[in-house]
């Protein structure tokens, strides 16, 4: 149900409502919750879900995403906490974003400031550095995205832009791939080893160059009904 009020004499408009079960192909939200407010110059969203099923590939629950609006920049908080003994996680990410409108463009500049933060999954925390994201009319630029636990860790940094010079770098130190296993398990590949190296996509409007300097020592693929065997 849905259900919402509007004031006149101070412009405040109020939205809530709740759906139990919402399906979208193979998403399924359970137990949502929306509530909006917004006068003349400010406005606030809070969302609340129970769980949040993508797929095989993400399941989350007891979620909460929040942001503030406030004439050219919001605020926001995106948390979690699943309590499934065999698939515990949390996290919080919470940043800053702001809205450059220039008269050139009808389309406004957005730079996203992630804060530093820890998310936890099963029995590792990883660390999420201070990092930005600028949306641009033609490009992405990836400022330091990174995140990492001990020596092992993932960054990405670069460009995605109709320029067939400017590059996307995904860097990886150490990664033991069984971090893997939360996704491929459910469709039963198991995958472990650790890999090092660098992927870099560029010209991914016109030609997509997609060039991989990747090494992975120790490698076993595990696949459904078979005993884990060495890659070779």
């Amino acid at each position: 149900k849905i259900y919402g009020n509007y004031n006149p004499s101070i412009y405040e408009f109020n939205l809530e409502g709740d759906l139990p079960s919402f399906h979208y192909g193979e998403n399924r939200w359970d137990g949502l919750e929306i509530s909006v407010v917004t006068n003349d110059s400010t406005a606030s969203f809070m969302t609340t879900c129970e769980s949040l099923v993508a797929g095989s590939v993400l399941n989350m629950e007891n979620i909460k995403f929040s942001c503030n609006v406030d004439s050219d920049s919001l605020k926001y908080s995106l948390l979690w906490k699943n309590n499934d003994l065999e698939d515990i996680s949390l996290g919080e990410i919470i940043g800053f974003t702001s809205f450059q409108y220039r008269p050139s463009n009808q389309v406004p500049r957005i730079d996203i400031q992630i804060n530093p933060g820890q998310i936890f999954i099963k029995d590792t925390i990883w660390e999420l550095d201070e990092s930005g994201i600028t949306i641009d009319t033609s490009s992405v630029d990836f400022h330091q995205l990174r995140v990492s636990h001990n020596k092992q860790s993932i960054a990405v940094n670069g460009i995605l832009s109709r320029q067939a010079t400017d590059e996307l770098h995904f860097n990886f130190s150490e990664l033991d791939l069984e971090h893997l296993n939360n996704v491929t398990s459910k469709s039963g590949l198991l995958l472990d080893g650790v890999m090092n190296g660098t992927t870099t996509i560029s010209d991914v409007y016109n030609n997509p160059m997609f060039l991989s300097d990747i090494s992975i020592s120790n490698l076993f693929i595990s696949f459904p009904l078979k005993q884990r065997q060495p890659f070779k």
